[in-house]
C-alpha cells in the first residue's frame, strides 16, 4: 500500500486533536477524549466506505486495489476499537436541556454501536460462509448512517456550525454518499459488458474466453477485474484475475479454479452465450521492468497472472526469467503443458515445473541452490497461497534478499485475525466431542437449518486438527 494513502488516514484523525484541546479547559479531560474516539470512528468509518466504491483513482493514493482491501480491514479494527472505548467511557455531555432529540439520538447510537460490533465481528471470525458475511457486510454503511445521525443529534461540547462540527461532518456526509454510491454501484460504474465465447474445463482450472459486446475493457496483463454472470443464481460480483493480456479485438480470458461453493456452481452451470459485466482492470500485478535476474513464482490458483504475462511478454525481450509453476501433476496437468507451450516461443523464460506428487515443494534453499549468489539481487514475483508467501519471503530475507525485490498480490476479500480456528477448537472443547456438537445442533435446530449448518460446521472442525 502506498505511504500516501496512510498519511492521508493519519492526518485525517490528528487535524481534529488541536480543536478538542481548545475546548480543553472548559470540560472533562474524559468526556473530550470519549468524544474524539466517536469522531475517529466515524473519519475512519467514513474512508472505509470510500474505499468500498472501488473507484479507480483510488489505486492512485492508497495502492493497489488487494492492498486497498487490507487497510480497509486494520482501518475497520481500528475503527470498532474507538467504538468500543468510545461506549465504555460513556462521557456524555450536558450543555443544554435534555429534549426528544437527546433521546433519539442515544437510541440511534445504541443501534449503531451493536450493529458495528456484531458485523465487526462477523467479517474477522472467518469460520463464517462467505456468502452469509457477504450479504451481512452490506448493512455496516446503514449502522455507519446511524451513527453520523447520532452525532449530528447528540449533545455536543461544540455547535456543528463551529470548524470542528464541519470537519466531522464532512466525513459523515461523505461517508453516507459512499455507502450510497456502493448500492447503486451496478448504475454508476458501467462496466464492460461481454458474452461467453467458448468455456474450456480442465480439472484444474476452468478457461473462460468473452468477447466485448460494446466498448473494450482497458487492462494490463497481470490485473484482476470484477466479473458478474448475468444467469440464475449469480447475482454476486466477484474478482478474478485476467489470464490474457490485452487483446486487439477486446476478448478477455479468466481461468478460474473450482475452490468454493460459487467457482464450484459456476463450473457446471455456466453455458456458452452467457451474458456477463465486467469492471476492471485493477491491480498493480504487473511483470517487472528491472533488467537483472527475475524469478516469478506462481502456485494454485495463483499461477494465472503469469499466463498472461507470457502471453504480452515479446520474445525480442532481454530478460532473465526462471519462471516456478507449483502444483500437482495429477491435477494440473493441462496447464503445466499450457505453460510449457507458451515458454517455448520465449528464449528468455527458463521454466521450473514443481509437481508436488512427485518431488518436494518449492523453498528458498532450493532458489538459492538453482541460483547461487544471483538470487540476492534477483526480483522476485510471487502469486500463490498466504502462508507459502509469508515463508518464502522470510527464508529469502534470511539469505540476503531485500524485501523491496519481493513482489506479491494479496488479493484477499476476507481475511479476518487468525481467530477461525482457535475459536472453532474453542466450541469444540466447551461442547466435547466432535461428532457431540454435531448432534446438539441437529436436536435444538430444525432439520432443514441444523443440517446445512452442522455439516459445513464438521468439515471447518476436521480442517483445524
Amino acid at each position: 500500500m502506498r505511504i500516501t494513502g496512510i498519511l492521508i488516514i493519519i492526518a485525517a484523525l490528528v487535524i481534529p486533536l488541536p480543536w478538542f484541546f481548545e475546548l480543553a479547559p472548559r470540560f472533562d479531560g474524559g468526556a473530550l477524549f470519549s468524544q474524539y474516539l466517536g469522531a475517529s470512528a466515524l473519519i475512519l468509518m467514513a474512508i472505509i466506505q470510500l474505499q468500498a466504491t472501488r473507484m479507480r483513482w483510488l489505486e492512485t493514493v492508497f495502492g493497489s486495489l488487494d492492498r486497498i482491501y487490507i487497510l480497509h480491514k486494520w482501518s475497520a479494527v481500528l475503527a470498532i476499537g474507538a467504538v468500543l472505548l468510545h461506549d465504555t467511557l460513556d462521557a456524555e455531555f450536558k450543555v443544554g436541556n435534555e429534549n426528544s432529540l437527546s433521546d433519539l439520538a442515544e437510541q440511534l447510537g445504541e443501534f449503531s454501536y451493536y450493529g458495528l460490533l456484531i458485523l465487526g465481528a462477523a467479517s474477522v471470525v472467518t469460520l463464517i460462509p462467505y456468502r452469509i458475511w457477504r450479504w451481512s457486510h452490506r448493512f455496516i454503511g446503514i449502522f455507519f448512517i446511524l451513527g453520523a445521525t447520532h452525532y449530528v443529534l447528540i449533545e455536543k461540547p461544540f455547535n456543528l456550525t463551529d470548524p470542528i462540527g464541519v470537519y466531522i461532518l464532512g466525513f459523515c456526509i461523505l461517508g453516507s454518499l459512499s455507502y450510497i454510491a456502493c448500492l447503486f454501484r451496478a448504475s454508476l460504474m458501467k462496466g464492460g459488458s461481454y458474452k461467453v465465447a467458448s468455456i474450456e474445463r480442465s480439472s484444474s482450472l476452468n478457461h473462460i474466453i468473452l468477447e466485448p459486446g460494446g466498448k473494450h475493457l482497458g487492462h494490463k496483463a497481470g490485473q484482476f477485474a470484477f466479473l458478474k454472470f448475468h444467469i440464475p443464481g449469480f447475482n454476486e460480483t466477484h474478482p478474478f484475475t485476467i489470464s490474457s493480456g490485452p487483446q486487439q479485438d477486446g476478448t478477455l480470458r479468466f481461468s478460474i479454479a473450482s475452490l468454493g461453493d460459487y467457482t464450484g456452481r459456476l463450473a457446471s452451470q455456466l453455458r456458452v452465450g452467457s451474458f456477463a459485466t465486467v469492471h476492471g482492470g485493477y491491480g498493480h500485478f504487473l511483470a517487472p521492468r528491472s533488467k537483472g535476474l527475475q524469478i516469478w513464482i506462481g502456485a494454485g490458483a495463483g499461477v494465472t497472472p503469469y499466463l498472461a504475462w507470457l502471453q504480452a511478454l515479446s520474445p525480442e525481450t532481454h530478460r532473465e526469467i526462471h519462471l516456478y509453476i507449483c502444483g500437482r501433476g495429477s491435477r494440473d496437468r493441462t496447464i503445466f503443458d499450457e505453460f510449457t507451450n507458451s515458454a517455448k516461443r520465449l528464449p528468455q523464460v527458463t521454466l521450473h515445473l514443481i509437481d508436488t506428487d512427485r518431488e518436494p515443494r518449492l523453498t528458498s534453499s532450493l532458489l538459492q541452490s538453482t541460483h547461487g549468489d544471483t538470487l540476492k539481487n534477483a526480483t522476485v514475483a510471487f502469486c500463490g497461497p498466504t502462508q507459502m508467501r509469508k515463508t518464502l519471503a522470510e527464508d529469502l530475507v534470511q539469505l540476503g534478499h531485500s524485501r523491496r525485490r519481493f513482489l506479491y498480490e494479496a488479493f484477499e476479500l476476507r481475511t479476518g485475525l487468525g481467530l477461525g480456528a482457535p475459536l472453532l477448537r474453542l466450541i469444540e472443547q466447551l461442547f466435547g466431542s466432535h461428532e457431540r456438537l454435531i448432534m446438539r445442533f441437529r436436536h435444538y435446530l430444525p432439520r432443514k437449518f441444523a443440517d446445512p449448518i452442522a455439516d459445513w460446521l464438521s468439515v471447518q472442525l476436521q480442517q483445524t486438527k
